[in-house]
């Protein structure tokens, strides 16, 4: 009994109390008395005549038990003899099954081998794919890194050949400057011009004399350009 059924116990305790009292000061009367006597022999009375007649049939239902015994002893013999005669007889088809039985049995550890080899095969390619995605990536790289330095060195030759237009230019202004002189007075300019003419001449014939011909300014703009080109394609070389 928990604490809570005895609290609900204990709250009804007084009207209890109060019926409790009542029926027992309340006067007995006989007739009430002998009324419930009655009825408690009658169930008495019945109950002894159930039970009587519960121990006359024992004897029947002890008899009809032992023959459901007997009868299940006889079964499990017939089934036991059935079996030994089983065991004992060998099927026809018995052989045919240890065959297949055996071939399954090697089948079997083939398969096994089989799955184990495959495992390990898919594993080395996986292990293949992985080295050879790394080695794509290194090579891209690589090639990232060729292409950035190439770029750097177009980007060098490209100065390198904007400042020899520009030292081309200097001197095709240079050899401008040369090829028409400013002349400062008529005579003096025509004089000059003349002594330079004969200076030239003078000199082409040393050159003649000693067996070079003379060169011109075309000439040696040709020659300079050489130069430059001879020197770009060894920086090329060097590169």
């Amino acid at each position: 009994m928990n604490g809570a059924r005895l609290y609900e116990l204990l709250s009804v305790e007084v009207d209890l109390r109060e019926l409790r009292t009542a029926a027992v000061n309340r006067p007995l009367e006989m007739s009430n008395i002998e009324t419930g006597m009655k009825d408690r022999v009658v169930t008495v009375e019945n109950s002894i005549k159930g039970t009587q007649h519960k121990l006359d049939n024992v004897a029947n239902d002890e008899a009809n038990l032992e023959a459901k015994i007997e009868k299940k002893k006889a079964e499990l013999e017939r089934n036991n003899k059935r079996l030994k005669s089983l065991q004992n007889v060998r099927p026809a088809f018995m052989e045919e099954f240890e065959k297949l039985e055996s071939e399954l049995k090697r089948l079997y550890d083939v398969y096994n081998e089989k799955f184990r080899n495959l495992t390990y095969l898919e594993q080395i390619v996986d292990q293949y794919d992985r080295q050879q995605q790394v080695r794509v990536e290194e090579t891209e790289k690589q090639l990232k890194r060729m292409q950035d330095s190439m770029r750097e060195e177009e980007k060098r030759l490209l100065n390198q050949e904007e400042t020899f237009e520009n030292l081309v230019d200097d001197s095709d202004g240079e050899v401008n400057i040369r090829k028409n002189p400013r002349v400062v007075g008529g005579m003096e300019g025509s004089d000059s011009e003349s002594e330079n003419e004969s200076e030239y001449s003078s000199s082409g014939s040393e050159l003649a004399g000693d067996g070079e011909m003379p060169l011109s300014d075309d000439d040696e703009e040709d020659s300079d350009s050489e130069n430059f080109e001879d020197k770009e394609d060894s920086d090329d070389i060097d590169f």
